[in-house]
Protein backbone atom coordinates (compact mmCIF):
# COMPACT_ATOMS: atom_id res chain seq x y z
CA UNK A 1 0.00 0.00 0.00
CA UNK A 2 2.84 2.44 1.22
CA UNK A 3 4.50 1.60 -2.52
CA UNK A 4 1.21 2.46 -4.22
CA UNK A 5 1.02 5.95 -2.67
CA UNK A 6 4.67 6.97 -3.62
CA UNK A 7 3.76 5.94 -7.32
CA UNK A 8 0.75 8.14 -7.00
CA UNK A 9 2.91 10.75 -5.40
CA UNK A 10 5.52 10.68 -8.03
CA UNK A 11 2.24 11.04 -11.18
CA UNK A 12 1.02 13.82 -9.04
CA UNK A 13 4.82 15.23 -10.18
CA UNK A 14 5.24 14.40 -13.50
CA UNK A 15 1.86 15.69 -14.48
CA UNK A 16 2.31 18.81 -12.88
CA UNK A 17 5.28 18.34 -14.72
CA UNK A 18 4.25 17.86 -17.86
CA UNK A 19 1.04 20.24 -17.59
CA UNK A 20 3.29 23.03 -16.57
CA UNK A 21 5.44 21.94 -20.42
CA UNK A 22 2.83 21.22 -22.48
CA UNK A 23 -0.05 22.89 -21.38
CA UNK A 24 -1.80 19.78 -22.44
CA UNK A 25 -5.32 18.69 -20.34
CA UNK A 26 -4.50 15.02 -20.08
CA UNK A 27 -1.94 16.23 -17.57
CA UNK A 28 -4.13 17.76 -15.92
CA UNK A 29 -6.78 14.58 -15.60
CA UNK A 30 -3.73 12.30 -14.69
CA UNK A 31 -3.21 14.78 -11.88
CA UNK A 32 -6.61 14.78 -10.20
CA UNK A 33 -6.48 10.99 -10.30
CA UNK A 34 -3.40 10.69 -9.09
CA UNK A 35 -4.48 13.27 -6.56
CA UNK A 36 -7.01 11.19 -5.14
CA UNK A 37 -5.73 7.97 -5.31
CA UNK A 38 -3.46 9.36 -3.00
CA UNK A 39 -6.12 10.58 -0.82
CA UNK A 40 -7.52 7.14 -0.86
CA UNK A 41 -3.83 5.36 -0.19
CA UNK A 42 -3.15 7.41 2.75
CA UNK A 43 -7.13 7.01 4.38
CA UNK A 44 -6.46 3.02 3.82
CA UNK A 45 -2.82 3.41 5.55
CA UNK A 46 -4.43 5.36 8.43
CA UNK A 47 -6.88 2.76 8.64
CA UNK A 48 -4.35 -0.36 8.35
CA UNK A 49 -2.05 1.04 10.95
CA UNK A 50 -5.32 2.90 13.25
CA UNK A 51 -3.65 0.54 16.29
CA UNK A 52 0.31 1.34 16.03
CA UNK A 53 1.11 5.24 17.04
CA UNK A 54 4.56 5.26 15.32
CA UNK A 55 3.34 4.47 11.94
CA UNK A 56 0.76 7.23 12.76
CA UNK A 57 3.13 9.70 13.23
CA UNK A 58 4.84 8.82 10.40
CA UNK A 59 1.70 8.70 8.23
CA UNK A 60 1.01 12.50 9.43
CA UNK A 61 4.67 13.39 8.21
CA UNK A 62 4.17 11.76 4.67
CA UNK A 63 0.74 13.13 4.17
CA UNK A 64 2.10 17.15 4.72
CA UNK A 65 4.82 16.00 2.30
CA UNK A 66 1.54 14.80 0.11
CA UNK A 67 0.11 18.31 0.80
CA UNK A 68 3.02 20.50 -0.19
CA UNK A 69 3.41 18.55 -3.38
CA UNK A 70 -0.73 19.06 -4.12
CA UNK A 71 -0.28 22.63 -3.19
CA UNK A 72 2.47 22.91 -5.43
CA UNK A 73 0.70 21.56 -8.19
CA UNK A 74 -1.69 23.75 -7.51
CA UNK A 75 -0.10 26.79 -8.17
CA UNK A 76 1.95 24.85 -11.38
CA UNK A 77 -1.90 24.55 -12.55
CA UNK A 78 -2.69 28.03 -12.18
CA UNK A 79 0.20 29.46 -13.24
CA UNK A 80 0.15 28.03 -16.83
CA UNK A 81 -3.38 28.11 -17.38
CA UNK A 82 -3.00 31.98 -16.88
CA UNK A 83 -0.48 31.81 -19.78
CA UNK A 84 -2.35 29.69 -22.49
Amino acid sequence: MLEILVADMAKIESSDLGFALTGEKPHLEAYRASTLSAEQDEAALRNLTKDNPKPQLQLSALAEAMAQKVRLGDVVFTSRRAKV
